[in-house]
């Protein structure tokens, strides 16, 4: 993060699994938050698996930098 000049100390990643069958697509959820004395920064997705909806999140996490 130190290409954007903002400070960040830690990000927390939170990981949910959905038990409906219905939400099959978007069953496993990923949220990403940002702590330090910069600002705060959220990103959540959600896709069929953990590691593509990791991916998504941190996207979107990259572009609101």
């Amino acid at each position: 993060m130190e290409r954007f000049g903002i400070n960040i100390d830690r990000v927390d990643v939170e990981v949910n699994l959905e038990q409906n069958p219905r939400h099959g697509h978007g069953a496993h959820k990923v949220q990403l938050t940002s702590h330090g004395s910069g600002p705060l920064i959220r990103a959540e997705a959600a896709n069929s698996d953990n590691i593509s909806a990791f991916d998504m999140a941190a996207e979107k996490f990259e572009l609101q930098l």
